[in-house]
């Protein structure tokens, strides 16, 4: 399959990581924010499954890693797709899923190009952790409108330049989050494309140096439960490190 690998530099770096990757999610902080991500995953997946009418769904994971959000989908009675502009993230995944009579294909592949025809039309697409990597997202984003079949839900998630624990930067390395939004900008660029149905949710106020730090039951415990404090009082958007956006074609 010919496509143009845009940001090689974001490939290198995962390729580098590999199967290390899944390690970055076992403190059982991270863990809490894992369950957060992949319960907006399950919604999404569900309400696919709710408007079929009982038809078997198409489903896409763009940015699938080492399969953190793929085994949700598979949990599903779906045929399943996966991408990642990592060689190494994908062979991981082929060894681990590609078995499973669900998943029809897991290939390198960078969004930021139209996906290919033969490939057809997707009721679910998510997009996790994959975005703020991608140079040109905001073609990504079209791309991902044009691969959803009318009434298609897309999930994904963006970090919060007006958060109050990020300063937005380039970072020339690849290594980290290099683009920011906002909510008002997502919602204008999510609607200028012509995505209809938008919900911005947010999560994660606190650095994420605390989610590495805290494994232990008392320290995850004090620092999901100051999030949701902050959640409480500030409301779901507001200064928060991480926006999640659902929304239909």
């Amino acid at each position: 399959m010919t496509f143009k690998m845009i940001n090689q530099k974001t490939a290198d770096y995962f390729n580098k990581w590999g199967r290390g990757y899944s390690d970055a999610w076992e403190p059982l902080a991270r863990r809490g924010l894992s369950g957060f991500e992949t319960g907006l995953v399950r919604r999404a997946i569900e309400r696919g499954l709710k408007k079929s009418g009982g038809r078997l769904i198409r489903t896409l994971d763009i940015g699938v890693g080492t399969g953190r959000i793929t085994k949700v989908f598979l949990d599903y009675d779906v045929a399943h797709f996966g991408i990642d502009v990592s060689s190494v993230m994908v062979e991981h995944c082929l060894g681990k899923f590609g078995g499973s009579e669900r998943v029809k294909r897991l290939e390198v592949y960078d969004i930021v190009n139209p996906l290919p025809d033969d490939w057809g039309k997707f009721d679910v697409v998510s997009a996790i952790r994959v975005l703020p990597y991608a140079s040109q997202w905001r073609e990504a984003l079209k791309n991902i409108y044009q691969a959803l079949n009318p009434g298609g839900v897309f999930v994904f998630n963006f970090p919060n330049k007006y958060s109050s624990t990020i300063v937005p930067m380039i970072i020339k390395s690849g290594k980290d989050q290099s683009y920011a939004s906002s909510y008002g900008e997502l919602k204008q660029i999510l609607a200028e494309i012509g995505f209809s149905q938008i919900e911005i949710t947010g999560f994660a106020r606190l650095l994420d140096v605390f989610y590495a730090w805290c494994n232990g039951k008392v320290s995850a415990g004090i620092l999901l439960a100051t999030e949701r404090f902050l959640r409480m009082v500030l409301g779901p958007t507001l200064f928060a490190r991480l926006l999640y956006c659902t929304c239909r074609k």
